[in-house]
């Protein structure tokens, strides 16, 4: 299927978020996860490290100074008011948002052993 227009859609899709887009799957055993890598450039594949295959995928990222050249100046209307907090980025609306957060936040605590094994695998 991979073969057979999933990577072009992965591509596609990538191009909506970001003219480049890095794409990174560890190898592991439980749940099985077949690695891959891929960089994605204006909806196409750049370059890619396949699946089931250990290796380096080398890609150039700009320089701290070519990117601030590129990208506009970040201005938000979001602000943090101590008299009246708002939650800027509702993730499941108003009644539910709390279940969301807390589910969000068992799933990040779960997350570290994950993270440590792959670290060490590193």
């Amino acid at each position: 299927m991979w073969e057979q227009g999933a990577l072009e859609e992965y591509a596609a899709q990538a191009a909506l978020a970001a003219e480049d887009v890095l794409m990174i799957n560890s190898i592991d055993r439980d749940p099985v996860s077949h690695g891959g890598a891929f960089h994605f450039r204006g909806g196409r594949t750049a370059a890619a490290l396949p699946f089931d295959q250990e290796g380096i995928l080398m890609v150039e990222i700009p320089e701290a100074e070519q990117a601030e050249q590129f990208l506009p100046p970040y201005e938000t209307e979001n602000r943090v008011d101590f008299e009246n907090p708002k939650n800027l980025a509702f993730s499941a609306g108003p009644d539910h948002n709390y279940i969301f957060k807390y589910k969000a936040h068992r799933g990040l605590l779960a997350a570290a052993d994950v993270i440590a094994e792959t670290e060490r695998e590193f």
